[in-house]
């Protein structure tokens, strides 16, 4: 019946929204470095025995003390982070490193503290992910893709947040993976990445060549009417056919009882009309050259969506990522620097 097959239609469509979603918030794991360190299952455990002590204090500075608020804004928003400073592991009690502060300071401004008490953790800003058990994740974990899916696809935020703990993410860490994930799945014209994330959910990280371009930001782009509409994403998930035909490139399915003509990205007038991310991080581009151009770096447009719409508060708010944690990661990255996350041992 018409009813049976739309409600098939409609659960394979959140089926694959909740995939696409969880891998791009989580990426793929880790890939093999040559020379990287190798950490034992012991080094592992003892980054997740450790307690951080100021984690209000943290919370404050970030603006998350209230992890049960969603922190995503509407389009469009500038993020404020201080890429001066980074975020550093320090031990109040060097006989005793069960405990540790995490503290938010330029190079010079650590050396305050006397040799061995603190060590570089990130190379960003503190966040709520920037406590050590969370760290502990991402070293132990080399798929993430696999368990965090499973994760999505309890629908219901608590069952979400209680998986993700179960991987070992601490509380709060959790929360803002939640917010980041839900936000990606949004509609795009609700400043998500629905259309194209349901386009690319099989497609490869790393797209060399491409003109769909959601990470580019403006400067491109032709003046007038019609490409401030499309910019702000009104074209896609909508139902109503203001989309010529000439213009759709890529299109959600078309069944007999619906005809998703509108759930289309565009095809371009030129190759530099795709200027669609007006997210700044500081007033600069949210995204990277390298992210959007033609090359071994480029992210495909799911990808690249979500480093457009959800990445700056994640960034901020999560303080780490594994690029700025110098792991490396299956999503290919220029400029990735090991640190050495031991904690125990003499700085």
């Amino acid at each position: 019946s018409k009813s049976s097959r739309r409600r098939r239609w409609g659960g394979a469509m959140r089926r694959a929204i909740l995939l696409a979603s969880a891998a791009v918030a989580l990426g793929a794991g880790v890939r093999p470095s040559q020379g990287a360190y190798e950490y034992s299952t012991g080094e592992i455990d003892a980054l997740r025995a450790k307690k951080v002590l100021n984690l209000a204090e943290v919370q404050a500075a970030i603006g998350f003390t209230n992890i049960e608020a969603d922190p995503y804004p509407k389009l469009w928003y500038d993020t404020v982070i201080d890429t001066e400073r980074q975020c550093y592991v320090v031990f109040p009690d060097m006989a005793d490193r069960s405990t540790y502060e995490l503290k938010t300071m330029t190079p010079a401004e650590i050396q305050a503290y006397a040799p061995g008490r603190h060590k570089l953790t990130h190379r960003t800003p503190c966040g709520v992910c920037s406590q050590l058990n969370d760290l502990a994740v991402y070293l132990a974990v080399r798929d993430l893709t696999t368990p965090v899916r499973k994760c999505a696809l309890k629908l219901f935020e608590g069952p979400t947040i209680n998986c993700l703990m179960d991987l070992g993410f601490s509380r709060e860490c959790s929360r803002i993976w939640f917010w980041n994930t839900k936000n990606t799945r949004k509609l795009h014209m609700q400043g998500g990445c629905f259309g194209v994330c349901i386009m690319h959910v099989f497609s490869d990280n790393n797209q060399p060549e491409g003109i769909y371009n959601p990470c580019k930001p403006p400067g491109g782009a032709t003046e007038g009417r019609e490409m401030n509409e499309l910019s702000t994403g009104e074209h896609l998930n909508s139902f109503t056919p203001s989309v010529p035909e000439h213009r759709r490139q890529l299109c959600l399915p078309c069944t007999s009882w619906n005809c998703c003509k509108n759930c289309c990205t565009p095809a371009p007038v030129k190759e530099d009309d795709y200027g669609f991310c007006r997210n700044t991080i500081n007033g600069k581009p949210a995204c990277s050259p390298e992210q959007w151009q033609n090359g071994k770096y480029r992210l495909n447009p799911c990808l690249q969506c979500d480093e457009c719409r959800s990445g700056p508060i994640f960034q901020k708010i999560a303080g780490r990522t594994r690029r700025a944690s110098g792991i490396i990661s299956a999503i290919e990255r220029p400029g990735v620097v090991e640190i050495v996350h031991n904690y125990d041992n003499s700085f």
